[in-house]
């Protein structure tokens, strides 16, 4: 059924959900795990997510019925909410791991991290391609690059990867994936070289690096000691995927290179959800814009909304 209401109304009841009273048995239980750095993510779920589901419909008192989605939303927004349900969750294994250390506990984390930057940058490309929709525009690097621009990103990749082809092939059995055009250059064309968007990509980069060789490859090497386990700094995975390689470091290498495993999963938690609060700002801002101040009618009938003033007109 079509929600029927004004705007201010609309905005007071989303902005008083809170994911300790209103979420779902996770969002209660660990959603601090979450917005201790990431407060971003529940701002999102409460103007973005709970508009989709029962917590609106203040006829529909039980808190089980409330939580689920309602179904004439449009699927592109119910599936934005997934992800995002889906980023909070990857968080919140991620900091389990790490608090009950149980045998991969380590791998499973990196993994963890990984899937959050994967699902992070899925959503921010939907978002993106919902709002260009909204706006009735284009995006530029899909839809309107001249052949000129094109062979520009073309030549960008040959000096990038070209000349590494034949020592990837022997190293990895494949080529180097041949893709001009991905996902990084649509959100290079959202976010417009925001630093909030630079500082969170190279932060990915090195945990997708990282969580490649921990996950993908053989055990790597460490280092036990009294005081922990010693791994690879992400920066310098690449020079210790062999064991002897982790073996045979000098004390002055080892200092620089290496790093307590706990304390370096501690600290790339806190900064992913430092990172990811930062680069929730836009979007947010943008959702807002265009369903709470312009009522952007594209957006309103996919949340299936009707809005009126409190007159009725």
């Amino acid at each position: 059924m079509t929600l029927q209401t004004d705007i201010n109304t609309l905005k007071t009841l989303t902005n008083g959900f809170t994911y300790k009273v209103d979420g779902d048995l996770h969002e209660i239980n660990s959603g601090h795990l979450v917005t201790d750095l990431f407060p971003n993510s529940e701002s999102f779920w409460k103007f973005f997510v709970t508009p989709i589901t029962n917590r609106v419909d203040i006829k529909i008192t039980n808190h089980n019925d409330k939580i689920r989605s309602r179904t004439t939303i449009s699927t592109d927004i119910v599936d934005l909410s997934i992800i995002h349900y889906s980023v909070f969750l990857n968080l919140v294994y991620a900091n389990v791991s790490l608090t009950t250390k149980h045998l991969s506990y380590f791998e499973n984390f990196y993994a963890h991290l990984g899937s959050v930057c994967d699902l992070a940058e899925e959503l921010l490309t939907q978002l993106y391609f919902i709002t260009l929709e909204c706006e009735e525009k284009e995006t530029e690097v899909l839809q309107r690059l001249s052949k000129t621009k094109y062979l520009e990103l073309a030549k960008d990749w040959y000096d990038k990867y070209y000349s590494n082809a034949h020592t990837h092939y022997l190293s990895k059995g494949k080529t180097v994936p041949f893709k001009i055009i991905g996902r990084t250059n649509v959100l290079n064309e959202y976010f417009e070289n925001q630093l909030e968007w630079k500082v969170y990509s190279k932060l990915a980069l090195q945990i997708r690096t990282y969580r490649n060789v921990i996950v993908h490859n053989t055990q790597i090497g460490s280092h036990i000691t009294p005081q922990g386990i010693f791994v690879p700094k992400k920066n310098k995975i690449g020079d210790y995927k062999k064991w002897y390689q982790v073996f045979a470091v000098k004390q002055d290498k080892f200092l620089k290179d290496f790093i307590e495993r706990d304390s370096q999963m501690q600290q790339d938690l806190n900064d992913l959800k430092t990172a990811l609060n930062n680069l929730w700002l836009k979007p947010i801002q943008h959702f807002n814009r265009l369903l709470y101040i312009d009522n952007n009618s594209k957006l309103l009938k996919k949340y299936d909304i009707e809005i009126h003033d409190k007159n009725g007109i």
